[in-house]
């Protein structure tokens, strides 16, 4: 079934300048940021209120083709029947009818005023590339690279006081690309092999929350590594200890010249058969 046969339209937006990256690619957390308006939206179908942030307990996202600046974007959602994902919201973001992510809300609270699809409607939503579910959806982390993140501002939170999604992922930016520089993946370490990296896929998994004003920090390691691509996870907290979310991103090397995937460097290899942070090494809790 192709994106724009299937649910409803629940959110529409264009990709500005300024949302941009400096490959002039659409950032991640505008995507998160549509996902989660669609979200809200589905919820408000119902004439109740709306729960902001609480739309979800975790949302699965796959990338699929990259938009740039003035592309416009259209998401259409609906609730999956039948299947292990029954009961789910599966969401479709395009642009100009092809397919660029997909969305998978869990649990779906929203579902029962959406339009209802099987699951094989919704096969380029499902997870693929994320194999380490059990441990790490459970918010286990291992002690890895910790990394404070700045301050929570009004500004930061919905209506709700929660913070939103898409600011969520501006820290998560923050932690990862810390992260990953210090495994080696350095902006020299790119412009010497024109080896760089790209998130295919990710899961959050909210954990609580936490409100203006208050400290947040992160904790993030190597989860696996083998091929074209590799895993890390990322938990941040408060200063406090508060747990907020737990988030596992899938990527892959490219090949900055020819814009295709490629095998991941050495260093990760390395460093992921040494097996420190394997899901049955990982000891603690959130």
């Amino acid at each position: 079934m192709h994106p724009s046969d299937a649910g409803c339209v629940s959110n529409i937006t264009r990709v500005e300048t300024w949302e941009c990256d400096h490959n002039g690619h659409w950032n991640t957390r505008f995507y998160t940021r549509a996902f989660q308006y669609a979200s809200e939206t589905a919820a408000l179908l119902g004439g109740n209120g709306n729960p902001g942030a609480a739309t979800i307990g975790s949302r699965h996202i796959r990338f699929h083709r990259e938009l740039l600046c003035g592309d416009p974007v259209l998401v259409r959602s609906a609730a999956i029947r039948g299947g292990r994902w029954d009961g789910a919201v599966v969401h479709w973001l395009e642009s100009d009818g092809v397919l660029s992510a997909t969305a998978l809300d869990m649990p779906g609270r929203a579902n029962r005023h959406l339009p209802q699809v099987p699951e094989e409607a919704a096969a380029s939503a499902l997870p693929r590339g994320l194999v380490h579910e059990a441990p790490l959806a459970q918010g286990a982390v291992v002690a890895g690279r910790r990394a404070p993140l700045g301050i929570l501002r009004p500004g930061d939170c919905d209506h709700t006081g929660a913070l939103t999604f898409d600011e969520l992922f501006r820290y998560v930016s923050y932690a990862s690309y810390d992260h990953h520089v210090s495994l080696g993946y350095s902006p020299q370490f790119i412009a010497q092999t024109s080896v760089g990296r790209m998130v295919v896929e990710m899961r959050t998994t909210w954990l609580g929350q936490a409100s203006a004003g208050m400290g947040i920090r992160s904790n993030s390691w190597l989860v696996h590594a083998q091929g074209k691509s590799f895993s890390t996870a990322h938990h941040l907290e408060t200063l406090s200890g508060t747990p907020i979310a737990l988030v596992e991103l899938c990527l892959v090397a490219v090949d900055m010249q020819s814009r295709r995937a490629t095998h991941v460097p050495d260093f990760l290899l390395a460093q992921a058969s040494a097996g420190a942070n394997t899901p049955e090494n990982i000891a603690g809790s959130a």
